[in-house]
């Protein structure tokens, strides 16, 4: 088009239909506000998205320690979880998932009672006890295959600060892991997209904020206190305690609870033992028969501090969550000659006391 034949007025009127610069700026404006605010909200929902996973993780991490929390058959819960196969709680994340430089899951039987340190560990070399085998020891991996590359970090993906190569060996995977409560608990703790330490409790919302778990003494301990086990006879006939447990009479008895904790390749066994003279007669007197339907009671007694004799030293009265073994003895060992051994396992879940048992013995 030649707009030399265009008359002036009219080219006027034919650029005036465009955008003015004023108008261009605000237009432009506009577009960035509006970019700004979604990039706000997209930063927004990843934040969120970060402090759910690792919320998540925390839940993993928990369930990994003590086993499943909801229950199954009965109302009861399943045993399972780092607890319950190794008798304690891990040191580091890291022992989730590497079951080095100790035992491995297999059917261990404990030594007979007998000897014991000041803190209940049998000590020397004894017989295995028959019939006492249970499943113990590390599984190999407690975190379900959703570690990556050998690491379990939160949702930040936090590395310990220090050790801030990402391929430097960290125990607890950038997580931090404390004692609480004297070591009968502890505390795993994300430090937040600043991966910084902060003191605020319970978390918040902000994607700074520390998220926290913590697993206390009754998550994972059982009080031993006041646990009952009880003989009964339902035999036709009496029987002696002399003929069938070699002792002079029932006050002799009692029963040791042995306790797995997965400490060094081996491991060890810990014993709580209950009372012996809870069989007397009704005039005080030790009684050397248990007639026909008669029972005798053993309780694992513990004192004002809450703790269990052990020879000359008490220990607390709360034993890990996990399946134990429960023996008769006599004067806290195996009966002698040709008696009959009493070997059960027993279930102890978290929260619940132990069940008192009644074993049945006939002649």
């Amino acid at each position: 088009m030649n707009n030399d034949r265009i008359p002036r007025r009219a080219r006027a009127g034919l650029f005036s239909s465009g955008f003015t610069l004023a108008e261009l700026l605000v237009v432009v404006a506009v577009l960035s506000a509006t970019a700004l605010a979604a990039f706000g909200l997209v930063s927004e929902d990843r934040a969120q998205a970060r402090i759910d996973d690792t919320r998540n993780r925390l839940t993993i991490l928990r369930r990994a320690i003590l086993g499943p929390e909801a229950p199954v058959y009965g109302g009861e819960m399943r045993l399972a979880g780092y607890v319950a196969d190794n008798g304690r709680l891990p040191g580091n994340l890291g022992e989730l998932l590497s079951g080095a430089g100790h035992s491995l899951l297999a059917g261990l039987k404990p030594r007979a009672p007998g000897s014991i340190d000041e803190e209940c560990l049998q000590t020397g070399v004894g017989d295995d006890l028959d019939g006492g085998s249970v499943l113990k020891g590390h599984r190999g991996n407690y975190l379900a295959g959703v570690a990556h590359k050998g690491a379990f970090r939160d949702g930040w993906g936090n590395v310990n600060v220090a050790v801030p190569d990402p391929d430097a060996p960290d125990a607890n995977f950038g997580w931090l892991l404390s004692s609480v409560d004297v070591g009968k608990g502890i505390e795993i703790r994300s430090l937040g997209a600043d991966n910084a330490l902060d003191d605020d409790f319970p978390p918040n919302s902000a994607p700074e904020a520390d998220q926290i778990t913590q697993i206390d003494e009754a998550d994972w301990l059982v009080p031993l206190g006041g646990w009952t086990v009880t003989l009964k006879n339902v035999g036709d006939e009496a029987v002696n305690a002399l003929d069938e447990y070699g002792a002079g009479h029932f006050g002799h008895l009692g029963f040791v609870l042995l306790v797995f904790e997965n400490v060094g390749v081996s491991g060890r066994w810990r014993e709580y033992r209950s009372n012996w003279n809870s069989c007397g007669s009704s005039s005080g007197t030790e009684v050397p028969d248990l007639v026909p339907g008669g029972t005798c009671t053993f309780m694992f007694v513990e004192n004002a501090d809450k703790k269990i004799a052990c020879g000359s030293a008490h220990i607390d009265a709360k034993v890990p969550l996990g399946r134990h073994v429960l023996t008769l003895t006599v004067d806290n060992g195996l009966p002698s000659g040709p008696a009959r051994h009493i070997v059960t396992l027993v279930d102890f879940f978290p929260g619940a006391h132990p069940p008192n048992l009644t074993l049945a013995v006939r002649k």
